[in-house]
């Protein structure tokens, strides 16, 4: 497992090594830093995962 900060969150990943092969489909889990809400995001590369999670994610009121 693999854990990216980043600014209002944590995404939370599977890695694998070189010589295994990689699993398709499943999603990756983002820990919201405000509130430790529990999102789970499709299975894209970090960067784009992250940016779904922001286009997701409603401020609070």
């Amino acid at each position: 497992m693999h854990v990216q900060e980043f600014d209002i969150g944590y995404l939370i990943y599977a890695t694998f090594p070189p010589t295994e092969p990689r699993s398709f489909g499943g999603s990756h889990l983002v820990i919201s830093k405000t509130d430790g809400a529990l999102t789970f995001v499709p299975n894209f590369p970090p960067d784009t995962a992250i940016a779904r999670y922001r286009a997701r994610r409603r401020p609070s009121s």
